[in-house]
């Protein structure tokens, strides 16, 4: 009899709203110096980052990450667990403080040979999942990855 595989609901998660720090920080300095229209321009902005930051979303199946985005138009990229070939995390001062980071996954898919999951909390948690999660998934899995690359 076929075993059937097991699935449960895919864990979810949004990039932080602190990627948008900078443009917050500017539409506060030019409202405190009363340069208003400067300061519309910059809100018009920083509402437009956040909108776009809520409409990110990761979405982390038992065998593939799916990420989806944009507000007018929307993209949606699967990587397979199995494609995954190294993953690193990386940080900046300013990220580490409130305690979000990257993670960079190289994949040996042709379309997205290099996925990143921005801004996210506990990353480094994240990243050693990813990093076990595409080390079982390969296991069995007869898959052949041929590099090629020229020289000028």
């Amino acid at each position: 009899m076929a075993r059937k595989k097991q699935t449960t609901e895919p864990v979810e998660m949004n990039p932080s709203l602190f990627l948008n720090i900078h443009w917050y920080a500017l539409t506060g300095l030019f409202v405190a110096t009363g340069f208003f229209p400067v300061a519309t321009f910059f809100g018009v902005i920083s509402l437009y980052k956040t909108i776009y930051i809520l409409s990110w979303n990761y979405a982390f199946h038992n065998e593939y990450i799916i990420e989806e985005k944009g507000i007018f138009v929307r993209t949606s990229i699967r990587v397979d667990y199995t494609r995954i070939r190294t993953v690193k995390s990386e940080t900046h001062l300013l990220m580490m403080i409130v305690g979000i980071g990257n993670v960079r996954m190289a994949t040996s898919d042709v379309y997205v040979p290099e996925f990143v999951l921005t801004g996210i909390d506990n990353f480094k948690h994240v990243e050693h999942i990813f990093a076990e999660q595409s080390l079982t998934n390969r296991k069995g899995v007869r898959r052949i990855d041929i590099d090629s690359f020229s020289v000028n």
